[in-house]
């Protein structure tokens, strides 16, 4: 009767570590993830970022990309993902791209950041910046 019992019990331990077991990760290791997976190929103009997958949903992302392109000899400002960051409807694990025309990027800002959806506060350390240059170079700097 006991083993019956006993069995029972670590049958029931072992489905809710299987099914309670989600990966996540800290806030501060999602923007480590974020900065590291930025690349910009200058030969063909494509910025690209993948959104770490892990994050707990008590957080989201708060991702802006904005810069200057050139335009008719001058610079022209630019704002991308807007929509997915005002819905907040970033899918992690999903990379973004854009395309831009070749050699038209004069420069590049991401800022990043996690923050606490239950008083939509950024979370200071996970706060970065990460600025690309006319010529496809990116500089990290950590707020």
């Amino acid at each position: 009767m006991y083993r019956k019992l006993i069995l029972i019990m670590l049958g029931m331990s072992l489905a809710i570590l299987i099914t309670g077991c989600e990966s996540t990760i800290k806030p501060e290791k999602a923007a480590e993830d974020f900065a590291s997976s930025i690349v910009f190929d200058n030969e063909t103009g494509i910025l690209s970022f993948t959104i770490p997958k892990g994050l707990s949903a008590a957080y989201s992302f708060n991702i802006l990309v904005a810069g200057r392109i050139k335009m008719d000899d001058i610079g022209m400002s630019f704002h991308l993902f807007e929509e997915e960051n005002d819905n907040n409807s970033w899918e992690q694990g999903k990379t973004y791209s854009h395309e831009f025309v070749k050699d038209s990027l004069l420069e590049c800002i991401i800022s990043f950041g996690v923050q606490e959806d239950s008083n939509s506060k950024l979370l200071t350390d996970t706060e970065i910046e990460i600025w690309i240059d006319e010529n496809g170079n990116i500089h990290y700097g950590y707020e």
